[in-house]
């Protein structure tokens, strides 16, 4: 696809269009406006404009972000590698996360039961298979070895 020329008005109604649909950070929407139209100039403004009238925020979005790994089950490594990706701020990962103040034990069970059941691991293959699991869903090794060794 090929960018498109564009004027203040119409990257401004993409843009807005884009954070109806759902939150975006400012640099996913900086790169989807980027790979639609070709002054990168013209799109850094827009993006600074729909900052400062509230259109478009940062911490908002990093709250709803949030929000939804934990419904999604997702420890706190994943939901920080996911901010960092979408180009956030450490520290608004911080508060955004205090805030929600999830129990990272109780979220990894929650993952586990939906996942594995309620039956405990047979065997020490199956006991590494659900530490495995709860790993690529972003728990620190304290919380597995909690919750399958301990």
């Amino acid at each position: 696809m090929t960018a498109e020329p564009a004027t203040a008005d119409v990257v401004r109604d993409k843009a807005v269009a884009l954070l109806a649909a759902r939150e975006h950070s400012a640099r996913e929407l900086r790169q989807k406006l980027r790979k639609r139209y070709q002054d990168h100039d013209l799109i850094d403004e827009v993006i600074q404009q729909l900052v400062e009238a509230g259109y478009q925020s940062d911490a908002r979005f990093t709250e709803a972000r949030v929000r939804a790994s934990l419904a999604r089950g997702h420890g706190p490594m994943k939901i920080r590698a996911l901010l960092r990706e979408a180009g956030i701020d450490s520290h608004l990962v911080d508060a955004a996360i205090e805030e929600a103040a999830p129990d990272w034990r109780d979220l990894a069970r929650e993952a586990l039961l939906s996942k594995f059941g309620p039956s405990p691991a047979s065997d020490q293959r199956e006991t590494a298979r659900r530490a495995r699991f709860l790993a690529s869903r972003g728990y620190p090794s304290s919380v597995i070895g909690d919750l399958l060794l301990g």
